[in-house]
């Protein structure tokens, strides 16, 4: 079920508890606040999120990275029992593995190996646009893993390639880039910033044409991803 069915559904739900409330369409002032803020759940691992509202009915929409979900084993867990639950609380299910998004999530704003559980609830039935949401993100641990992007290039003389990498299985997800193993790279292989802009030198290296860019997860140094850069003039 996407989140705008699942609005339409707990729209119906709210439009009867107002009804029955004397005929109120709208409420003012509603807050809502979810609990605990965490900052980490370790994979296949459970937490249980409750919700707290003012001046409206404790009635919750769940959704894990704007999406109402509810399958076993999700890229981003899974809750029980469904999305929506008229107790105000659910129960969130970490995945067997840490979160690994795509280039087109990051660019919305998806950060690697984290997720964020948003509780909705609704001031007016009549209104999906109109809510009252409040969100926690949390990191995904479990076994340290680390990858780049692009895994081969081919960059000529002086000019520059940006890589994309991550690190996810910690509360640290920062990365160390090498050149041919020296982090930060040198005037003779090249250069890469902490954010993966590769510059290539501007004479051929004495070692040949093929260099390596490397990401290393410093949460685990052991945990490496390459990517092979053919230099050309």
């Amino acid at each position: 079920m996407d989140l705008r069915s699942a609005r339409i559904v707990l729209i119906a739900f709210s439009a009867l508890t107002l009804t029955s409330c004397g005929g109120r369409y709208s409420y003012q002032n509603v807050t809502v606040t979810i609990s605990p803020q965490i900052a980490s759940i370790p994979v296949n691992g459970t937490q249980v999120f409750t919700t707290t509202t003012t001046n409206a009915p404790n009635v919750p929409l769940f959704d894990i990275n704007g999406d109402i979900v509810n399958t076993p084993g999700g890229p981003a867990g899974s809750f029980t029992p469904g999305p929506s639950n008229a107790e105000g609380s659910t129960t969130y299910h970490a995945p067997a593995t840490p979160p690994i998004y795509t280039a087109t999530q990051i660019a919305a704003g998806f950060v690697q190996g984290s997720v964020t559980v948003t509780a909705h609830v609704f001031n007016n039935p009549n209104s999906i646009s109109n809510w009252t949401g409040t969100s926690v993100t949390f990191v995904i641990t479990g076994p340290v893993t680390a990858g780049i992007s692009p895994t081969t290039a081919s960059v000529k003389l002086g000019t520059t390639q940006q890589f994309t990498g991550y690190s996810v299985g910690s509360t640290n997800n920062a990365l160390t880039w090498q050149v041919n193993g020296v982090a930060g790279g040198n005037t003779a292989s090249g250069t890469i910033t902490s954010a993966g802009l590769y510059t290539a030198p501007t004479a051929m290296p004495m070692t040949g044409t093929t260099i390596t860019i490397t990401a290393v997860a410093q949460a685990d140094t052991t945990k490496t991803a390459s990517s092979g850069v053919t230099l050309t003039q």
